[in-house]
C-alpha cells in the first residue's frame, strides 16, 4: 500500500476517535486575538523530529512567522455578528452628558460652561444650545437613560477596521528526550480606523417630524450640537481623548513553556507499531511584555494580557497513526496574577452609558481565569515532503473582578462600574485554523495557514494569514 492509500485509509479509520488536543496553545486575556499562532502548523507545540534526535542527540527549532490580522466584525453579548465598533452596543454619544442631577433651573440654554456649572456638566462644549439637550433629556426620550438598542438620537453605529501587520517568532528546544522548552513572542504595527453613522433620520420618522410636537428641537440640538464631526471632535479634546484613526507599532507578550510526554506504542498482531499513544502535560508564563491599553486613546488595544503576569497548565493526548494521520486532543486553563496596585481607567457612572464613558476613577482589577479546548488534526507526508494541520479551539474567559480604589465621592458616584465592567470582561471565541508545511531540505521547511473565528460573545471576528520559515538544528 503506497503512503497516500495508508492516508486515506487512516483519515477514515480515525474519523470516529476525533480525540486529540494540542497542548500549548497560548490563551492570553485578549478578545481581539484570543489564540494567537506563531507558526504554521498552529497554536500547538510539536516536538521536534530530526535525524539527530534519532541519534539520542539534543535538537533546537526555530520559526520565524510574518502575519496579516485583519478584523472588521465583531460578536455581541448574543453572539450575533455586529460592527466592529458596537461589540458592546452602539455608542451612547449623550452618556457623555450623565453626571451629577441638578435642578433644570441651575443650568438654562444660555448659561456658559463656567466653575459653577463644570462639576455637574464637566465635559461639554462652549455652545449654549448643548445645555438644552442634558436639561430636556427626560422629554427628548422615553426614558432619562436611553437604551442604546432604541432607534432614537443620540447613538452612534460605529463602524472601523482592524489591521495587524507583525512578525512572531518562537525557538524549541529539546532538552531531553521527552522534555521540550518553547519560548514565543512577537511585535506587530496595527492600525485601526473608525467610522461614526448616525442612524437616527429625523425627517423620516414620524414621531418627529410634526411641527406641534415639541421635542423635534431637541433632536434637532443633538444632531446639530454632538453628533457632527466638528462637535464631536471639540467635545473629545474636552474629554481629554482621541477618537480618531490611530496606528503603533508594539510588542506582544513573551509565553515560555515547557512540555513533557510519555509516548507509548500499540502493536499489531504481527508486532508492528501502528499507534503512537502519547500523554502531555504542559506549564508555562505569559510575561506582560505588550501593550496596555491608553485610556486616553479610545482606539488603542492590549496586544496581551493587560499588563498582568499569566500561567497556564495544561493535558493532552496524542494519537499518531503510524504513516498516516495524528491526532490530539488537548483541555487548559490560564489564571492571572492578583494585583495590588490600583490603576486609573474611564468607568461607568450610568448603566446606559456605552461605548465610551466620559469619567475615570482608580480601580483594581483581578483577571478572570481562561479555559480551552483544542482537537487538533495532523497529516505528516500526505504527499512527500507536504504536511497538513487543522485545528478547532473554544476559549472562554470568565468575569474580571472590578474593585473601586478612589475616594469615597468617587467611590459613590461609580457605584454601578465594578458590576457592569465585570459583565463587558467576560467573552468567549471558537477558533478554526489550517496550513500547510513544506520541506525544502530535512531542516529547512515553508508553510502557510490561516485562522478564522467561527463564533463567540464579547469578542472579534478575526482572519488572520501567517507565513513560517522554519531551521532544526
Amino acid at each position: 500500500m503506497n503512503p497516500r492509500d495508508n492516508f486515506f485509509s487512516g483519515l477514515a479509520f480515525a474519523a470516529g476517535m476525533l480525540l486529540s488536543i494540542s497542548v500549548e496553545c497560548i490563551i492570553p486575556n485578549n478578545f481581539s486575538d484570543p489564540i494567537p499562532v506563531h507558526q504554521v502548523s498552529g497554536p500547538g507545540v510539536s516536538f521536534i523530529q530530526t535525524k539527530k534526535l534519532k541519534k539520542g542527540m539534543q535538537g533546537i527549532e526555530f520559526n520565524i512567522s510574518p502575519y496579516r490580522h485583519r478584523i472588521k466584525n465583531a460578536y455581541d453579548k448574543f453572539g450575533k455578528q455586529t460592527r466592529l465598533g458596537n461589540m458592546l452596543g452602539k455608542w451612547n454619544w449623550l452618556g457623555i452628558l450623565y453626571g451629577t442631577e441638578i435642578p433644570v433651573s441651575g443650568v438654562g440654554t444660555s448659561t456658559a460652561y463656567n466653575e459653577t456649572t463644570k462639576a455637574h456638566y464637566v465635559h461639554l462644549t462652549t455652545q449654549p444650545r448643548l445645555y438644552a439637550a442634558r436639561d430636556n433629556l427626560g422629554t427628548m426620550t422615553s426614558t432619562a437613560r436611553p437604551d442604546p438598542a432604541l432607534e432614537t438620537s443620540g447613538f452612534y453605529d460605529v463602524d472601523y477596521q482592524l489591521e495587524r501587520l507583525g512578525v512572531r517568532g518562537s525557538v524549541c528546544v529539546d532538552v531531553m528526550d521527552g522534555i521540550q522548552l518553547s519560548v514565543r513572542g512577537g511585535i506587530c504595527d496595527y492600525r485601526i480606523t473608525p467610522s461614526y453613522n448616525d442612524p437616527f433620520d429625523i425627517t423620516k420618522n414620524t414621531d418627529f417630524t410634526s411641527s406641534s410636537d415639541p421635542t423635534v428641537g431637541h433632536h434637532a440640538d443633538i444632531l446639530t450640537y454632538m453628533m457632527k464631526p466638528d462637535y464631536r471632535e471639540d467635545i473629545a479634546k474636552e474629554l481629554g481623548i482621541n477618537m480618531e484613526s490611530y496606528r503603533k507599532v508594539v510588542a506582544e507578550d513573551v509565553t515560555a513553556l515547557l512540555s513533557a510526554r510519555q509516548t507509548m506504542f500499540l502493536k499489531s498482531k504481527t508486532g508492528d507499531e501502528v499507534v503512537k499513544f502519547c500523554p502531555r502535560v504542559t506549564g508555562g508564563i505569559i510575561m506582560p511584555t505588550g501593550q496596555l491599553k491608553d485610556q486616553d486613546i479610545i482606539h488603542s488595544m492590549s496586544t496581551g494580557n493587560s499588563d498582568v503576569m499569566g500561567g497556564v497548565v495544561e493535558a493532552a493526548i496524542d494519537l499518531d497513526f503510524v504513516n498516516t494521520v495524528e491526532f490530539s486532543v488537548c483541555g487548559g486553563y490560564t489564571f492571572f496574577s492578583t494585583s495590588t496596585a490600583s490603576r486609573t481607567v474611564r468607568v461607568p457612572n450610568d448603566r446606559a452609558q456605552s461605548g465610551i464613558y466620559p469619567w475615570k476613577c482608580p480601580v483594581k482589577i483581578k483577571r478572570g481565569d481562561t479555559w480551552h479546548l483544542n482537537v487538533a488534526m495532523k497529516a505528516r507526508d500526505f504527499i512527500k515532503g507536504a504536511h497538513f494541520f487543522c485545528d478547532y479551539s473554544w476559549i472562554v474567559h470568565r468575569r474580571d473582578e472590578i474593585t473601586l480604589n478612589g475616594t469615597a465621592t468617587e467611590n459613590e458616584f461609580f457605584t454601578i462600574a465594578p458590576a457592569k465592567m465585570a459583565e463587558e470582561s467576560e467573552w468567549r471565541n471558537d477558533m478554526f485554523h489550517v496550513g500547510l508545511l513544506f520541506d525544502v531540505t530535512p531542516d529547512l521547511n515553508i508553510g502557510i495557514g490561516a485562522q478564522v473565528s467561527r463564533g463567540g460573545i464579547h469578542s472579534y471576528r478575526t482572519h488572520t494569514m501567517i507565513g513560517t520559515v522554519g531551521f532544526t538544528f
